[in-house]
């Protein structure tokens, strides 16, 4: 039996480094060999022990299902769409403003339209004629009966 505890027989320090060392070389070969797919973790490793070489399974990754890239270029999007629309909001806001102030100026051409209707009307009353034509200009209203006066056409001599 081995005084050094190891269960390899012959020289314990020699032996327990051929082990190490053979370990090490399966465990290079093994990485150099296998082909570990893009964005897992190999399925099997084999882990250098003392006394044998174990295989130990890892965990299985999860895929992303989104990538941080494309996470940021949503969230990038949805500010960009919420700025927009905080901005057409605003617009909106703004045209409603002028609509409001040109209907109130329409109100006020309308009254106004509708006071110089009514100035016409008062000033164009047959009362009104009648008296600035005797007062100012001196004129009378005619006593007789009306007549309808016929002009004949009048045809110049020489143009024909």
């Amino acid at each position: 039996m081995n005084t050094t505890g190891s269960r390899i027989g012959g020289n314990g320090e020699a032996d327990i480094e051929a082990v190490l060392e053979r370990a090490r070389d399966e465990e290079e070969a093994a990485r150099a060999t296998a082909k570990i797919p893009r964005g897992r973790i190999a399925r099997e490793t084999r882990v250098a022990d003392l006394d044998s070489p174990v295989l130990r399974v890892n965990r299985k990754v999860e895929k992303r299902k989104f990538s941080t890239f494309n996470m940021i270029l949503v969230l990038f999007g949805i500010a960009t769409a919420i700025v927009i629309y905080i901005g057409h909001i605003i617009s909106v806001n703004h045209f409603a403003i002028d609509a409001d102030k040109l209907a109130q100026r329409h109100d006020e051409l309308l009254r106004t339209r509708a006071k110089l209707l009514a100035e016409i009307d008062r000033k164009s009353g047959r009362e009104r004629i009648v008296n600035i034509a005797s007062t100012r200009l001196g004129l009378q209203p005619p006593t007789g009966q009306s007549r309808w006066i016929v002009v004949e056409k009048w045809e110049d001599e020489a143009s024909e």
